[in-house]
């Protein structure tokens, strides 16, 4: 199997996803290294299907929900479990730039933590990152201000992601959970947050993003924190 799934969903915008695919390809180092997971709505197959012929990707097609992306979180879930990918990383259809041999980088962290519990933070620049924020694992930060927008994580890091995020019927914020259990991890002793030489220059949507997660988080956060500590200390019983 191959050690990584990139995936990316896309409506109304197939020239953006045919950029960033090849984007993506043309800057890989070994295509054994990942598949990707293209992710559309069952209302614009027509629409994609002269980008999706073009490349060699996994295609899930889902039905179309306004105000929420759990179909598209449980899609790329699904994929995970099937085919047990040993790091995962959901990009935007809109990125506007990735570093040469992103594929590389990602593929040298594996094992980096004998228990494969690992979460990968990203050198990126953009969107007033504070690099140090990262490295501490979110422990003095606001994370709705400082959280990683394209976490990569391991399979089995995603078998107690992905229980929390179907128990809540996660709308949009996979990346706020995973920096609130990266947090969490750290303060109960359990530091897995890793430093990848991987980045994405910029997309367009991730103001958009963040209001969407703030919300969610505001509303459900004591609930959600709660299954975040359980998880944790499942997670300790590993070491």
């Amino acid at each position: 199997m191959r050690n990584i799934l990139v995936q990316i969903a896309s409506r109304n915008s197939p020239s953006n996803l045919k950029r960033t695919l090849e984007m993506l390809y043309s800057n890989c180092d070994n295509l054994d290294n990942f598949d990707i997971q293209v992710i559309i709505d069952s209302d614009q197959i027509e629409l994609y299907l002269e980008v999706i012929k073009e490349y060699p990707v996994i295609l899930s097609i889902i039905e179309h929900q306004d105000y929420s992306w759990s179909n598209l979180i449980n899609a790329h879930h699904k994929l995970m479990k099937t085919n047990k990918y040993y790091f995962t990383i959901p990009i935007p259809d809109d990125t506007t730039g990735i570093c040469k041999h992103w594929d590389k980088a990602i593929v040298a962290k594996k094992g980096c933590f004998k228990d494969d519990l690992i979460v990968l933070y990203t050198i990126s620049d953009w969107n007033n990152r504070d690099l140090k924020s990262h490295e501490n694992c979110y422990a003095t930060s606001d994370i709705l201000k400082k959280n990683e927008h394209t976490p990569i994580w391991t399979y089995k890091f995603g078998e107690y992601l992905y229980p929390i995020c179907d128990k809540f019927k996660i709308p949009f914020c996979r990346e706020l959970i995973i920096s609130f259990m990266v947090k969490c991890m750290y303060l109960k002793g359990i530091n897995r947050h890793e430093k990848c030489d991987f980045y994405i220059k910029s997309f367009t949507d991730s103001n958009k993003m963040g209001t969407h997660g703030n919300e969610f988080w505001k509303k459900y956060s004591d609930d959600v924190y709660a299954e975040i500590e359980k998880a944790v200390e499942k997670m300790k019983c590993l070491q």
